[in-house]
């Protein structure tokens, strides 16, 4: 059985296929066999680029996630199967549903579920969507599954995903933490605790990228992490904003003159590296521009590095 397993971040598509009957076993990490892997990045830039099992990284034009993905086929039907119809199901690791976590079945009513918190997710669910509804389009036998980036952190206590917020807006619209990046965090967590053969382990998860995130762990179970309702808290990323005090946002609005479509876009797209930096929102322009002494570079680095 072979199953196609594809990560939608907001600026990149990484993907695996897996042949799960190679040799079996519940061994981690796991045992399967991997027939072809590769990777598109900077996603809806122009510098955008794609490698597929280890070879050449070519430059490419991906305006959005669609292009990226029909070259992933493309180079999959080349070299490693004759038909999309060898492929099981295909999984994503999906990142935020209004009610919904955990490993779900992709029905049109779980994508609805994710539409609802675009808002929330807007550098993510949105390119998912698409993703999946272009896979649909092309695999329409094949389920389509997600896991969801939620899922892991359920387990935290009240104390850790609470706002102080009034508790009659907590519970009436579900407002509190609910955190991301659950796939990466569960398998450092599931690697270093069978590394080490302590089931019992306490351990800092770091997931650093485009987006970032850390998550306490104990006992193999999520306790805290930085981010909360949304991923434009924690850490600083790409282009999106880290933690910031909300009376900010207020003076933006209140006394500049800013609306809020102004603030949102300022917060999602022109904040984190590419805000602070003014350069790139990738860390690897930052650190060349850093090099060549561009000072706003530096903070952004250093910034980020004591965050």
């Amino acid at each position: 059985m072979k199953i196609l397993i594809c990560n939608v971040g907001s600026t990149s598509l990484k993907y695996k296929l897996f042949d799960m009957d190679a040799n079996g076993g519940n061994t981690f990490p796991a045992a399967e066999k991997v027939l072809a892997t590769g990777k598109a990045e900077r996603v809806g830039t122009e510098k955008s680029v794609f490698q597929h099992n280890g070879g050449e990284l070519t430059q490419e034009h991906f305006p959005t996630h669609r292009e990226a993905i029909m070259k992933m086929m493309e180079n999959l039907l080349a070299d490693t199967i004759t038909s999309m119809d060898e492929i099981a199901c295909v999984g994503f690791k999906v990142v935020h549903a209004k009610g919904v976590t955990g490993v779900q079945y992709l029905t049109e009513d779980v994508l609805s579920a994710m539409a609802d918190f675009n808002s929330v997710a807007p550098a993510h669910n949105p390119p998912y969507i698409a993703a999946i509804r272009q896979f649909r389009e092309l695999m329409p036998k094949t389920p389509l599954i997600g896991s969801f980036e939620t899922g892991f952190h359920a387990t935290m206590p009240p104390e850790a995903y609470l706002y102080s917020i009034p508790v009659e807006l907590s519970k009436k619209y579900a407002l509190r933490r609910y955190g991301f990046h659950g796939a990466s965090h569960e398998y450092v967590t599931g690697f270093v605790s069978a590394d080490m053969k302590n089931e019992n382990i306490r351990l800092v998860s770091c997931h650093l990228g485009g987006s970032g995130s850390l998550a306490a762990v104990k006992n193999g179970k999520c306790m805290d992490t930085t981010l909360g309702l949304s991923l434009q808290c924690g850490v600083m990323h790409n282009n999106r904003i880290g933690d910031i005090d909300p009376y900010v946002l207020v003076y933006m609005m209140r006394d500049l003159g800013m609306d809020l479509d102004e603030v949102c876009k300022t917060l999602e797209k022109k904040s984190g590296f590419l805000g602070m930096s003014g350069v790139s929102g990738d860390l690897r322009d930052v650190e060349l521009a850093a090099e060549e002494g561009n000072e706003d570079a530096k903070n952004a680095i250093a910034s980020y590095a004591t965050a």
